[in-house]
């Protein structure tokens, strides 16, 4: 039976950032940790219209910088950002945000050294405070604003295509004070939200960046003033609460799982290593650095060399040192606290890899048949002799192209698709999921063509899954005991014993399938039929006793066979086995004489 369905799937103004963060410290550290935290000046008096008073902080915030510090956005040469795009086609690239100057600028992930200096310019009359930059999966480049209070979106020409969240433009009770950024698995973008109705959150948003709901609840495990948000290869995410100097952990569903470790005072970015290690950068307090933490939260180390302070960003660079931006600019250091490199000097925000995938993705899955709404989430499955697998093609646009008709062939099944007329539109999904019971175990690679009329804007893509048939198998272990009990087994597979002892045979079975058998006979050499037909589910990995006594009067083997099978007789298997019982004299003498 095959069945087809798709689904659509103040201002002592800081007159130049750096010297002025610099001096600030020195003065006055509360100023430089609200100027962070809200992303605005902050400062102790005013003398400009612009400024307005916090009673939250007891001071005056200040959208930038005073009056006469004119920013200078360098634009990059045509060089830097064509070998920009060879390396996000080829090994990546890293992205960091300028604040002061508004531009995304990129960096070799290896060596850490600058690649351009400004990759993009962000938009001056659009852009406030740029944190985050990350690119989506169809190449456009997701920039989050944290005193706009909005995701702005470029594409890799640097061409600037306005607001993509929240839909429709600014929106405070959505998004206010936003700072780092994630796509979930599915494609759906996470902000993190500090202030204003939704404060204390991680908000989702669609492909389209229309608002979803919050992927984490507002204050949900204690979260307070959200920085980062992080999903580790373990599937689990981590979260930075400034506010109450940790970093949180919830589940794959946003669900809250816990501390996962106190940082204090202010932790930002988050990365996992391939070790499952994680870092945390640390802009102030008395932990102030990259904190490397165990994968269960445990503290390895502290990193701060001398001479930096107010980290932002944490990367793990292919050579094994680190890269960290700060409030003073980009540096590599190593876990020695020796600074290597001085990558650039200025305002740096959040370190982001980024890496062009493929246009058209699938994602070829198997499993056991649940329903046609339901794909599984594997590429490699088991299923019993005769039970229907699952399989789902699930086809993904990343690109920029809309395409209209679909081919889909499988090296098993063979043509699908040829020339369906789908509208996959630049990140949307689809899947057909079928229904199939192979007879032995199979490998399909499947490929799926996408294009439009002509054909024109062809793209492919391909997938493998493996299932393994497996046949109905029972194993029987046969073990003795002395004196009977029919609710024990014994642990002997042979005894010794006096002439007339009365001996325990325990016959126990396994289903070693994937089969569940209802009838069982067991015949044995010496007791003789002991179950006919006997009726009994016996699931897949379960097991069933049957435990007889017997007198022995002279050496005996107990050889016996199970059989288990299904009406008709269908799904037939037996196993075999046997044990000894001798008669010693030695014993009896032991037992009965004298010495």
């Amino acid at each position: 039976m095959n069945k087809w369905f798709f689904f659509s799937a103040s201002l002592l103004c800081l007159a130049v950032a750096d010297a002025g963060l610099t001096r600030a410290m020195a003065v006055d550290e509360r100023l430089v940790i609200i100027s962070e935290q809200t992303g605005l000046v902050a400062s102790d008096r005013t003398d400009s219209p612009d400024c307005e008073y916090s009673a939250e902080f007891g001071v005056y915030l200040c959208p930038h910088a005073s009056a006469g510090q004119a920013l200078t956005a360098t634009a990059g040469d045509r060089s830097a950002r064509t070998a920009t795009l060879d390396a996000l086609a080829g090994d990546g690239v890293l992205f960091i945000p300028d604040s002061t100057n508004k531009r995304v600028m990129s960096f070799d992930p290896f060596t850490g050294a600058q690649i351009d200096s400004a990759f993009i310019t962000l938009d001056d009359v659009a852009t406030g405070t740029a944190i985050h930059a990350l690119m989506r999966p169809n190449g456009t480049i997701l920039v989050s604003d944290q005193t706009r209070d909005v995701v702005h979106q470029y594409n890799l020409d640097g061409d600037y295509q306005g607001v993509f969240a929240p839909a429709g433009g600014t929106n405070t009770s959505i998004l206010d004070n936003i700072r780092g950024m994630a796509l979930r698995p599915n494609g759906n973008l996470l902000v993190t939200v500090g202030a204003s109705a939704n404060a204390n959150a991680v908000a989702e948003f669609d492909f389209n960046g229309q608002h979803v709901g919050n992927f984490i609840a507002n204050n949900s495990g204690g979260l307070d003033s959200p920085f980062d948000v992080y999903q580790r290869s373990g599937g689990d995410w981590l979260v930075s609460s400034i506010n109450s100097d940790e970093v949180l952990r919830f589940s794959s569903d946003g669900v809250a799982l816990g501390q996962f470790a106190e940082v204090l005072s202010f932790p930002q970015q988050i990365v996992d290593l391939a070790n499952g290690n994680v870092l945390v950068s640390n802009f102030s307090g008395s932990e102030t650095g990259v904190l490397e933490f165990q994968p269960n939260g445990d503290l390895v180390d502290r990193y701060n060399p001398g001479g930096l302070s107010g980290y932002r960003g944490i990367y793990e660079l292919g050579n094994g040192n680190l890269l960290v931006s700060t409030s003073g600019g980009v540096y590599e250091i190593n876990r020695s606290e020796v600074i290597i490199n001085t990558h650039h000097t200025g305002q740096s925000r959040f370190i982001q890899f980024a890496k062009l995938g493929p246009p058209l993705e699938l994602e070829y899955t198997v499993g056991p048949f649940v329903d046609h709404d339901t794909c599984p989430t594997e590429t490699e499955t088991s299923i019993a002799a005769g039970q229907a697998a699952a399989y789902c093609y699930r086809i993904r646009n990343n690109s920029s192209v809309t395409w209209t008709l679909h081919d889909l062939e499988d090296s098993e099944w063979g043509v699908l698709l040829d020339g369906f007329p789908v509208t996959l539109s630049p990140g949307a999904s689809v899947f057909l999921n079928q229904e199939r019971s192979p007879a032995e175990t199979v490998t399909s690679e499947a490929t799926w063509t996408a294009y439009n009329p002509g054909p024109v804007d062809e793209a492919t893509a391909t997938g493998s899954v493996t299932v393994n048939v497996v046949p109905p198998s029972i194993e029987l272990q046969m073990t003795l005991r002395l004196d009977h009990d029919p609710n024990e087994c014994g642990k002997n597979e042979s005894l010794s014993v006096v002439e007339g002892a009365h001996v325990g045979v325990c016959y126990r079975v396994t289903n070693t399938g994937l089969t569940t058998l209802s009838r069982h006979d067991l015949e044995d050499s010496v007791l003789g039929s002991i179950l006919d037909g006997f009726a009994f589910d016996l699931a897949p990995g379960a097991q069933v006793f049957v435990s007889l006594g017997h007198t022995i009067n002279e050496d005996t083997v107990f050889s016996a066979t199970w059989t288990a099978y299904n009406p008709g007789p269908e799904d037939l298997v037996d196993s075999t086995n046997s044990v000894t019982v001798l008669v010693d004299i030695e014993i009896f003498h032991d037992r009965f004489e004298s010495p």
